[in-house]
This record gives C-alpha cells, structure tokens and sequence, in this order.
C-alpha cells in the first residue's frame, strides 16, 4: 500500500496548499495520507474536498508540538477535526505562537531588522518559517536554513522558547478528539535513551503509536524502532513529513511501509 500519514500543507508550515497535496498523491499513486499540519486542522476539510473523484483516501491528522525537558512531537490520526475541546485549544496555541511572532520580531529590531509584521497577519498558524522566509525575501539572508542557523534556531541570535503543552496533555487531547496517538520521528530521543521511559510514561493517557518508518532513520534504526513498537504493543507508522519547498528533497511517499490491517481498520483506509 503506498501510504504517507506525515504531510504539511500552507495550513502551517508547508508550502502546498492542500489542494496540491492532494492532487500530488493522486498523481504519484498515493491510496492514503494523513494531512498533519502542526497545531491546526485548518486544512483538513479542504483536504477531504480535493479527495472526492480520486483514489486518496485522507486521514484526519495532526502532528501537537509539546515539551518535556525537550521539545516531542505527537501525531494525531483519525480525529474529529469538529471536535470542540480540540478546537478551543488549538487556538490557544495560535494564541501563543502569535505572542512568540511578536516577540521574534522585537528581537529583531534590535540587530536593525526591520520586517512588516502585516505579513504574518490572517496566516492560519503562525511558525518560524514564515519569519524565516520573511527574512530571505527582504534579503537578510540567503535562505531558509541560514535563517534558522542565525536567528531562529535555537542557538539562533533572537531564538524564543515556544510554550507549549507537555507529551501527556496532547496524547490526551488526541485520544479525546477519538484519535491515535504516536510520538512523532523518535530517532533523537533513541539515541538519548529516553524513548523508552516516555512510552512508559505516555501509555497510560492513551499513546497507541511510534512512527518507525521516517526519511532520517536507516534500516538499522528502523528495525530498532519497529522492535520497540512491538515490546511495547504500539501500532507502527511512517511518513515522508513532507514541506514542499518549505524542506527540499524530502517527497511525498518517499517512505516505504506497510501498515498493520487493524490499523488500516481504525483508520477506515
């Protein structure tokens, strides 16, 4: 089955709108992918409307962004996009990311840059991309990358902590949006040794998934992950994360996986 449940549209920070997407998975023969845009669902019923009259079949997605001692992003599949706690809360985090824009941009004004912050101004989930192409289109730097190796990483000169939710809230909030919940490309916290205490720690609100096949992770990795998944009785998953320009040679569907046919099931795929 050729699948991929890690996608980004212009709902945040990709650069397809999700109508491309959609119209790029039916070209390349895609049967299902998840729209995970980060913190929003914005982009999901347009999504579901672009499907009709294809062979696309489009899980409900998203990918939360919470921090425990380091930043863990969680994937949501099959939730209620109408979900009214869900909603409340998504834009609370909307709420924070605009307070986190502002505040870039102030620190910038003090290296002398000056941006039009109207420009992030109706934008669906404001995120550091779009400051960092604010940044390459009024020529402070040459690209997105530099950007983020000079400003807006974390060693970045104007660099904000973002506040955030912590991994237990946001597997709650997605098994009560009906979802399932995976901790999101966990090669990092494999090698730190720290997957394991927080599946240990996550289980119990409701974590159903660890997303074992990704671009960055080899076959080695892969097969380390899909061992843990299986010790742990976690369904496995796999995604492209998928940017558009926003991340350059990553493609849709680039991962090969198959999934699990009782998650196939709960999924309606």
């Amino acid at each position: 089955m050729k699948i991929d449940l890690h996608i980004h549209s212009t709902a945040s920070d990709g650069s397809d709108t999700p109508e491309q997407i959609v119209e790029r998975a039916a070209r390349s023969g895609m049967e299902a992918i998840a729209l995970t845009d980060h913190d929003s669902v914005g982009g999901l019923s347009r999504a579901r409307e672009a499907c009709r009259g294809t062979n696309v079949a489009l899980v409900d997605g998203i990918e939360l962004s919470t921090y425990s001692t380091t930043e863990i992003h969680i994937l949501g599949y099959g939730i209620d996009p109408q979900n009214a706690n869900l909603l409340e809360r998504l834009e609370t985090f909307a709420q924070m990311r605009r307070e986190r824009a502002a505040e870039i941009l102030a620190k910038l004004r003090a290296y002398r840059i000056e941006l039009d912050a109207s420009q992030l101004d109706g934008l669906p989930n404001v995120g550091r991309m779009h400051i960092a192409k604010m940044l390459v289109s009024a020529g402070y730097c040459a690209n997105v990358p530099e950007a983020f190796d000079r400003y807006l990483g974390q060693n970045g000169c104007v660099y904000c902590p973002s506040k955030r939710i912590i991994p237990s809230h946001g597997v709650q909030l997605i098994r009560d949006a009906g979802g399932v919940a995976v901790i999101a490309h966990p090669m990092r916290l494999l090698t730190s040794n720290r997957l394991q205490d927080l599946i240990d720690g996550l289980r119990p609100y409701g974590l159903e998934g660890l997303e074992v096949y990704y671009p960055s992770h080899d076959a080695k990795t892969a097969d380390r992950l899909a061992r843990i998944a299986q010790h742990n009785r976690l369904w496995m998953t796999g995604g492209s994360d998928y940017h558009g320009e926003n991340r350059g040679n990553i493609e849709m569907g680039c991962v090969r996986w198959s999934p699990d046919k009782a998650l196939k099931k709960r999924l309606s795929i």
